[in-house]
């Protein structure tokens, strides 16, 4: 006789397959689709039960039933039926998918394409399958042998690809997703999202290591990243999404996306642009009317980098400004089509970067399926523009632009992706990369799994660590305040493997880019808290483990090392600037590292970065940025 077996089950959005697993007896299964058997897994909406489900070596089937409507009742007993194979293994297969109470297998298998499905759980692809009723999309379905289930509400946007999972090759990856929700959380494919199968190139700037002369001009590598950003852009098809720091990008990097734009018109490409800058509030007036225009730069701006294209052409330029009274974004992206997507520290300021006295930074680009990962987030934060300047806020509130057939409209509704246009990721590397974004205060309920998906990764992630942490940060404490999650991990990896922990952050006298707590405040914070666990702990042995270190880019014995140095000849003297970090980077057991927006010391802010466990390109950057660094930078110690 052939076994009945639970492939998957939702209750509404909520997976409850394990539940309906529990029920299944020697009889078969017997289930009602009620809040009394599952909870109210969706408040004030009506929901379906959805069970797919097989009988060995016959083809899987689905049943629906909607709430207080009835119960699903399956046999023991399989009905007749052919025997059934799934796709060739790592083959996408979908199981099973209802929409509402309707089975709709049949129309999202048609709608896979290149074992991959990208669809918008909505009633404009899939027919009004219960008139008046917000319904949910249920999508079982597999790779590697391996059920998986996915949930949609109706008008979210769902995205089935190859790569959500970790593996035990990849532990700390896989302890992170646990951590932060698991496989098919409520923000899985928001806040985090795991994808194989990508290539990755670090930028780090200025890459002036040996000499500590400042440029007068850009630097080789900071005019490769801005060329990056801008061929990245050329190349387009449908969508760019740029998320950034407020101010708007500056100078050469403004030109790069200004000439890459022109040559979208050029190729007469329809392209959909989205730049959403976060902005910290000194200066925003406290009203939350779209109307009010509290930053004209942006017009400007905007104008600006619109002109020279012919007011027919198919670009829509969309500009978002958000703030709040405690958290705006600070999440850096440049994501393209799907395809390829930088991440990292750099603010796209000419100023910072290219001028004199250039601050040092990093930033990873991904080609391949984790660039996808940071075009959802980026929709996450439309999302939240899109509520604000509809229905505003107390405390938080967003301002929008579109530049569309020649000129400025304001204020407009943001674009939501249509994933259906978007070509499924391509393959283009080995490497494992899990997106990380945090979504900060006012953004959702904030006991939401997988919320503060970065912060709580780099947690998971120190708390690994074996052997080594290696750290490359502005700073590790905000005045006298840490994060208090971060420091514990610190220290009970060097209370019990004592961990050897490097740091290298800013220089104490960069002041624009310090927090004011340097390096001994850094060893007196931290040696408290590991006095707490253990208070025969000696300070001299913290110092052994914990090597802290000023950035330097040149050698000590070099004259004026300490700092840029610069040779004035409008007034003709010599200038001189403590250096400045702003990487965000932590290296763990030289096996698997973070690069992304989120800094180790307490924050509250939209942020995003990939954690790559990946032990070649981890030697990688050990080469070619962490042992320059930490080379120059540890002969201040």
């Amino acid at each position: 006789m052939a076994k009945l077996v639970i492939l998957g089950a939702a209750y509404g959005p909520a997976d409850v397959t394990a539940k309906v697993r529990s029920l299944v007896s020697d009889h078969g299964l017997t289930v009602t689709a009620d809040n009394e058997t599952f909870g109210d897994t969706w408040h004030g909406n009506r929901k379906s039960l959805v069970i797919v489900y097989q009988y060995e070596q016959l083809e899987p089937r689905v049943l629906a039933v909607r709430e207080r409507e009835g119960a699903i009742i399956l046999p023991d007993t399989p009905p007749a039926g052919p025997s059934w194979q799934p796709n060739p293994d790592g083959k996408l297969t979908i199981l099973g998918a209802a929409y509402g109470p309707a089975d709709v297998t049949a129309e999202l298998r048609r709608m896979v394409t290149n074992e991959t499905l990208p669809i918008r759980g909505d009633s404009d692809l899939l027919a009004d399958t219960w008139v008046g009723v917000v319904k949910t999309l249920v999508v079982v379905y597999q790779y590697h042998g391996v059920p998986r289930l996915w949930t949609a509400k109706q008008n979210d946007g769902l995205h089935i690809a190859d790569g959500a999972v970790p593996d035990e090759s990849a532990p700390i990856s896989r302890a992170i997703v646990d951590r932060i929700g698991g496989e098919n959380g409520p923000l899985a494919r928001t806040t985090y999202d795991f994808t194989t199968g990508n290539a990755v190139t670090l930028f780090q700037t200025p890459d002036a290591w040996g000499s500590n002369l400042s440029p007068s001009g850009p630097t080789k590598a900071s005019e490769t990243f801005a060329s990056a950003l801008g061929e990245a852009v050329a190349q387009a098809n449908h969508w760019v999404d740029i998320t950034t720091l407020w101010p708007l990008p500056s100078g050469k990097f403004f030109q790069a996306l200004h000439d890459a734009i022109v040559t979208l018109a050029r190729r007469k490409a329809a392209v959909t642009v989205r730049i959403l800058a976060g902005k910290p509030p000194a200066g925003f007036p406290g009203v939350a009317d779209a109307a009010v225009d509290p930053v004209p730069e942006a017009t400007e701006w905007l104008a600006k980098l619109s002109e020279g294209l012919p007011a027919d052409c198919a670009i829509n330029i969309y500009l978002a400004v958000q703030t709040g009274l405690m958290t705006w974004n600070h999440a850096k992206i440049l994501a393209v089509d799907g395809q390829t997507a930088f991440v990292g520290g750099h603010n796209l300021w000419h100023d910072d970067y290219m001028s004199v006295f250039p601050v040092h930074d990093i930033s990873a680009r991904a080609r391949g399926r984790a660039a996808l990962s940071t075009h959802l987030f980026a929709d996450q934060l439309w999302a939240n523009v899109g509520q604000l300047v509809s229905h505003g806020s107390p405390r938080y509130w967003a301002w929008t632009w579109c530049w569309s057939g020649g000129e400025i409209l304001r204020p407009v509704v943001y674009p939501s992706i249509s994933w259906r246009d978007i070509a499924a990721p391509n393959t283009a590397g080995n490497s494992r990369i899990l997106t990380l974004g945090n979504l900060a205060d006012g953004m959702c309920d904030s006991n939401t799994p997988g919320y503060n998906a970065s912060s709580t990764a780099l947690v998971v992630a120190i708390s690994h660590a074996e052997h080594s942490v290696k750290l490359s940060q502005q700073n590790v404490y905000f005045l006298t305040h840490g994060n208090e999650a971060v420091i514990s991990a610190l220290a009970q990896r060097i209370l019990t493997r004592r961990v050897q922990v490097d740091v290298v952050m800013t220089d104490d006298a960069a002041l624009r880019y310090s927090t004011h707590a340097g390096i001994e405040l850094t060893y007196s914070r931290l040696f408290e808290a590991i006095q707490q666990l253990e208070p025969d702990f000696q300070l001299s042995t913290l110092k052994e483990l914990v090597r802290i270190a000023p950035l330097r880019i040149a050698n000590k014995a070099d004259a004026d090392s300490g700092q840029w140095v610069y040779w004035d000849a409008d007034k003709q003297e010599k200038r001189t600037k403590p250096f400045a970090n702003h990487a965000k980077l932590c290296i763990v057991d030289d096996k698997a590292f973070y690069v992304g927006s989120h800094n180790l010391y307490p924050c509250d802010l939209q942020e995003i970065g990939f954690f790559i466990e990946d032990e070649a390109q981890t030697q990688v950057l050990l080469t070619e940025y962490w042992d320059k660094l930490w080379s120059y930078s540890q002969q201040w110690l």
